[in-house]
Order: C-alpha cells, then sequence, then structure tokens
C-alpha cells in the first residue's frame, strides 16, 4: 500500500501533536485532561459499527482495529475537554477510584443497551451514533446540569475544529474524501464535509465534558 493512501494515520498524528502540545501547556488541569484522553480510548471500538457501512479508511497495517482509531479517540478526548476547560478553569476531580470505575461501568453498559437496540433498526449507523450520544448525555446532564452551559460551548467550537481539520486534510489529501461510504450518507456537506462528521463533532464535543464530568466528579 502506498504510504500516500494513509490519510487517517495522517490526520490522528496530527490531532495527536495538538493535544500533546495542549497537555504540555495546560499544567493545572493536567490529570483531568490525561484521564480525559485515556478514558476515551475506548470509543476506538465503535470501529466494529462503523466500518464498512459509515466509511472504510486505508489502515497501516490493515486492521479492523487500528491504532488510528486509538490515537484519533485518545486525542479528541483530549482536545474535547481542553475546550471545556478553556471555558470553566474552576473545575476539579474528586471521584474516588472505586466510585469511577462503577460510574464507567454504568455508562458503558448503557451504552452496549442502546447499540444492542439500535441494531435492531434499520436506522444508518451514524445516526444511531447520534441517537445514542444525545440520549446519554441528556440523562447525564440531568447530574451534572451546572456543566451544560460548557458543554454547548464546548460543541460548538471542537465542531467547528474538527470540521476546519478536516477541511484542511481533504484539501491536502483530496483522495481522502473516497474513503467514505457517500451511498450511505445524507449527501448533505459543509464546506466539503460530510454533515455526519459535523453533526458528530458537535454531539460528542457536547456530551463528553458531562460524561467526564460524571465519571470523576468534576465540581467548581
Amino acid at each position: 500500500m502506498c504510504p500516500a493512501e494513509y490519510f487517517y494515520l495522517m490526520m490522528s498524528l496530527a490531532l495527536l501533536a495538538i493535544s500533546l502540545v495542549g497537555l504540555f501547556l495546560c499544567r493545572t488541569h493536567r490529570k483531568i485532561i490525561l484521564i480525559s484522553g485515556l478514558l476515551s480510548m475506548p470509543c476506538s471500538l465503535s470501529t466494529f459499527l462503523f466500518v464498512p457501512e459509515y466509511w472504510d479508511p486505508v489502515r497501516l497495517f490493515d486492521l479492523q482495529l487500528g491504532i488510528e482509531d486509538i490515537l484519533f479517540s485518545f486525542s479528541t478526548g483530549i482536545i474535547a475537554v481542553m475546550i471545556s476547560l478553556r471555558f470553566n478553569q474552576n473545575l476539579t476531580a474528586n471521584a474516588e477510584w472505586a466510585k469511577m470505575a462503577g460510574r464507567i461501568l454504568r455508562v458503558m453498559g448503557a451504552g452496549i443497551f442502546l447499540i444492542f437496540l439500535m441494531q435492531q433498526t434499520e436506522i444508518m449507523v451514524m445516526l444511531q451514533a447520534l441517537i445514542g450520544i444525545a440520549i446519554i448525555g441528556v440523562i447525564l446532564v440531568w447530574n451534572r446540569w451546572r456543566l451544560l452551559s460548557t458543554a454547548l460551548k464546548t460543541g460548538a467550537v471542537f465542531s467547528c475544529f474538527y470540521t476546519g481539520v478536516l477541511a484542511i486534510t481533504f484539501i491536502a489529501f483530496p483522495a481522502f474524501h473516497d474513503q467514505w461510504t457517500h451511498s450511505n450518507l445524507s449527501g448533505i456537506s459543509l464546506v466539503g464535509i460530510p454533515l455526519e462528521e459535523t453533526l458528530w463533532a458537535f454531539s460528542f464535543g457536547s456530551c463528553w465534558i458531562i460524561t467526564i464530568g460524571f465519571f470523576i466528579d468534576l465540581r467548581e
């Protein structure tokens, strides 16, 4: 495989570089940011749902779960929380490890249950993901309603950031656009970016700080 075709790897490495620079600079909240990245890594398992129905990216070792997926999930988890902390710099983590583990397992269980339900429908996989993220986000926001304003601002900024990164990647590597399964997309795009990608970025950006807030008991 020609190295020039590893667009997903290149974008993931660029996001990793951005996240590591941010992690180095944000000394005050470094622990929260790092935990966010680590807890976001299991999101890479969603590749088993998205490939090839939603997209089919070229990976370095041609694996179903690639290093690119792990780097992407780790980096986006870091970047989203860094944005949140710019809006609310007074947040501190208060959860004990045992409580955090219990909360993570509860959210994972709810997520798996929603995936099972969604798989029984004929809804497109990205729409399934957006609905699932929204449901979990709404449930958790009742527990972390003080983070709602920060969450919505984060969603707006993260979606602009991610759409911009994709737009630059598409300009630099036009063939990357062909790795999406366009027959299963809405056909609507923003600056050449599939609408589904921007919606995912807003949903993830908005809900991740609420999810992390629940996991590690973020408080002002």
